[in-house]
């Protein structure tokens, strides 16, 4: 006969109830520096909170710009659907962005042939081919802007003087004169910028977001984009009608939601911030658990915004 009393016999499995309690009973405590290093980190993430509610408030439940801020994730990190595709993008969204200047630039070199102008021409090609950045800008107002004079004709000084502004203008993007020289390079280069210019257009002033409605304008155009795929060294992997969609579907957003995304931006580095404070305290309640320690009661209060950086986990 088991004579063991009721209060030393297991409860479930193999550990009774005055086992239990004695458990229950010797557990340590939390050291006091662990408890100041956790209010230091709990005061620390308070604060940084705030910011993040403040901004966040929902204003970022829109189901287009959540497939923006993860398209951008994945261009950015050169994954997915968009790797080896960032430095594409940036330099089609350029193009789109400044289609004007380039369109003009091109126009001018096919329509006005004079002698001067066709060896101003040859030496800016020369020059975009051999210096960086800066240099072509300094060399261009030392050596081009200066020959406006020799220009006999008024109209042929407004056609030189406007030539001129618009490489000025692309140059003003970081990578303006290289995609300039791409254009240069390329004897179809006109007839792409076209289409380009008409393009640039549609993004900005309707709402072309859908990839197959892209899709199919592409290949209604696919001569221009087999031209742009050369000029822009696309890789054999995204020469398709789709990748095209996708990367314009992109820069559409990207047009359309300018001002969201900045605030959205602010809001990533507020949560990169946050994240710093919580990760530690993260770590000291998985050390100092309640399984092992009697808790303090700060130990126990759930992280303030912990919700709003689950949602955007993904996104940082």
């Amino acid at each position: 006969m088991d004579e063991t009393q009721w209060w030393n016999k297991p409860l479930i499995g193999e550990t009774s109830f005055s086992e239990k309690i004695a458990k229950l009973i010797s557990k340590k405590s939390v050291p006091e520096k662990i408890i100041l290093a956790h209010r230091k980190y709990n005061r620390e993430i308070r604060a940084k909170a705030w910011h993040v509610q403040r901004i966040e408030l929902n204003k970022f439940d829109n189901e287009d710009f959540l497939t923006y801020a993860k398209m951008r994730v994945l261009i950015e990190k050169e994954l997915g659907e968009f790797k080896g595709l960032k430095r594409i993008i940036q330099f089609l969204e350029l193009a789109l962005t400044a289609a004007e200047s380039y369109l003009l630039i091109s126009e001018t070199e096919l329509q006005f042939r004079s002698p001067l102008q066709k060896s101003i021409y040859k030496f800016i090609s020369q020059v975009l081919a051999t210096q960086d950045h800066q240099t072509v800008i300094a060399i261009l107002h030392k050596k081009v802007w200066p020959l406006l004079d020799r220009i006999k004709t008024d109209k042929g000084r407004i056609v030189l003087q406007e030539y001129l502004k618009a490489i000025d203008n692309v140059a003003q993007y970081p990578d303006g004169l290289e995609l300039l020289r791409l254009f240069k390079q390329a004897t179809y280069s006109y007839t792409v910028l076209r289409a380009i210019s008409s393009i640039s257009k549609t993004l900005t002033k309707s709402d072309t977001y859908d990839v197959t409605q892209l899709s199919l304008h592409i290949r209604d155009n696919q001569d221009v984009f087999n031209h742009l795929t050369e000029i822009l060294q696309i890789p054999a992997e995204h020469d398709n009608p789709r990748s095209y969609a996708r990367m314009l579907q992109f820069i559409a957003f990207k047009y359309r939601y300018q001002k969201n995304d900045i605030e959205f931006q602010e809001l990533l580095q507020r949560l990169r911030d946050w994240q710093l404070p919580y990760l530690n305290i993260v770590d000291l309640r998985k050390e100092y658990s309640a399984q092992d320690y009697s808790l303090p009661q700060a130990f126990k209060e759930p992280i303030p915004a912990v919700d709003i950086y689950e949602k955007y986990q993904q996104y940082l």
